[in-house]
């Protein structure tokens, strides 16, 4: 691999050039080249090979040095979809091939192989994506056609899926949170009901944490709301509050029960129409239920402007050097992501690096024993796999019999390999009538019983290490004979 395209699709948020930079100067660690893609997916579809400077940019140290101290995108974007392009706005050079192209439905086309010709005469070996759940919907064409493609998830929704983070989210909220509380001196001086319109077409990400940190009531796509209910709500808090005033911020998608999102103007390339100000639609229905003046502030557009706060630009290039690293490691990694359980597809750096040193270990000892503190953990970031024998401990209690049968469950879920697991039971001489219960109802096999052990509460507190317990304890005869009976005898000391 020799060349990095990246681009950059959709809304522009804050931090997207921090990732351009961070995938400039991490591939040159590795003796990557970078070409910019301007302009989204336009650039790879109206591109024409003749003339290349109005979409392609070759990037480096010196021309990105500074662009991460800003907000917007330094490539520009647009909202394109190579899979869905009419016809009548194909570019000139396109436009006489119409016939070579499938035809989606009368009057669009799909142009994926002009797409592809264009990225192998700019000599682009492997693809960085960035954008929101519309851009990165395209990018598997491109991977079906073999090309390496990884993904960087940003919107301000915070929507993309297999991601509990994207781009932009952190700043939005930041700067929602500043604007209400600018904006209570006003509302308050006037008495009215403050209604704040915030970004959120079909998830209410946004909405949802800008309340929670500004105290004041939400409204989002995914729960229809009761607006006679919700009226009386904000009648009694604006009764209640001494400054005789009320706020509410509402998702652009949300609606009450019994009402409809309506929408104008043509499609867009993914098939989104704009939606009527909901804003200003839920303040006709406060005025004529309540009675009661509103005033409708809009933070959409506001929100994406500006540099990206400190979040925003730390996981920008964290995902950044991420992409960069799965691409030079040739990882075949789909998207880079952040707090969800790491799958078989999935790559993190640390994780990456401790299973190596464990594989080196399990290759030099005959047996290696592994204990993981942190239980689920170990198994969702996949550091502990081929294993011979799992023992899950758990004490003799109802929730952590269930702890047991949701670890045995994740070991499907993440096809970890481990040829056998047991569970032990720790600090018990007899278990509970339901606790037993649970064990064989769940299909659980019990390797042995550990007895409460006055010796080992001793040493604790005398601050010892329990492996200078007598080979006569309770706990130590339990173990060994747990041990035997799985025939690793000697493994215990």
């Amino acid at each position: 691999m020799k060349r990095i395209g990246i681009l950059t699709g959709g809304g522009d948020v804050p931090g997207l050039n921090s990732v351009i930079k961070a995938v400039v100067y991490r591939g040159a660690e590795f003796g990557l080249e970078v070409m910019g893609i301007r302009r989204g997916w336009e650039g790879l579809t109206h591109l024409d090979p003749r003339d290349q400077d109005k979409y392609v940019r070759e990037l480096d140290r010196d021309n990105t040095r500074t662009i991460d101290r800003t907000g917007g995108t330094f490539l520009h974007s647009s909202r394109t979809n190579p899979a869905k392009m009419k016809v009548e706005k194909l570019p000139a050079h396109l436009a006489g091939r119409v016939g070579q192209f499938r035809e989606v439905k009368p009057g669009v086309v799909d142009v994926t192989p002009a797409v592809l010709e264009n990225i192998q005469a700019l000599g682009i070996d492997a693809m960085v994506v960035i954008g929101g759940d519309d851009t990165l919907s395209y990018a598997p064409a491109l991977e079906r056609a073999g090309l390496p493609v990884v993904a960087v998830p940003k919107t301000m929704d915070n929507d993309v899926r297999n991601t509990e983070y994207c781009i932009g989210f952190s700043t939005a909220v930041t700067r929602a949170v500043a604007a209400i509380s600018r904006q209570r001196t006003t509302v308050g001086s006037h008495e009215r009901i403050g209604i704040f319109r915030i970004f959120g077409r079909d998830a209410g990400y946004t909405a949802l944490y800008t309340a929670y940190v500004t105290s004041i009531r939400c409204l989002i796509p995914e729960h229809k709301f009761d607006l006679k209910k919700l009226v009386d709500l904000l009648v009694t808090d604006k009764k209640n509050n001494p400054s005789n005033y009320a706020l509410v911020v509402i998702s652009e998608g949300a609606i009450w029960v019994g009402g409809e999102v309506k929408e104008y103007g043509e499609p867009d390339a993914f098939g989104h129409r704009k939606k009527v100000n909901i804003g200003e639609a839920l303040s006709d229905e406060v005025k004529r239920l309540s009675g009661e003046e509103t005033i409708v502030s809009d933070l959409t557009y506001d929100l994406r402007s500006g540099e990206p706060d400190f979040v925003d630009k730390m996981i920008a290039t964290t995902f950044a050097n991420m992409a960069v690293d799965c691409l030079a490691e040739g990882r075949g990694v789909d998207l880079v992501a952040m707090g969800r359980p790491e799958g078989p597809e999935c790559y993190c750096a640390s994780n990456h690096l401790l299973r190596n040193h464990l594989d080196k270990l399990m290759g030099a000892y005959r047996s290696v024993v592994i204990d993981n503190e942190a239980g689920m953990e170990h198994l969702s970031r996949r550091t502990t796999r081929d294993v011979d024998l799992l023992l899950v401990v758990s004490d003799p209690t109802l929730i952590g019999i269930r702890t047991a049968l949701r670890i045995r469950a994740l070991i499907g879920e993440l096809h970890l390999t481990v040829k056998a697991s047991a569970l032990v039971v720790n600090r018990v001489g007899e278990l509970p009538g339901p606790v037993a219960a649970a064990i064989t109802d769940g299909g659980l096999r019990v390797a042995g019983l550990v007895p409460e052990d006055p010796l080992v509460g001793a040493f604790e507190l005398e601050s010892r290490s329990l492996l200078e317990l007598p080979d006569d304890a309770p706990a130590v005869e339990a173990v060994e004979r747990m041990l035997e009976a799985a025939e690793l005898q000697g493994a215990s000391r």
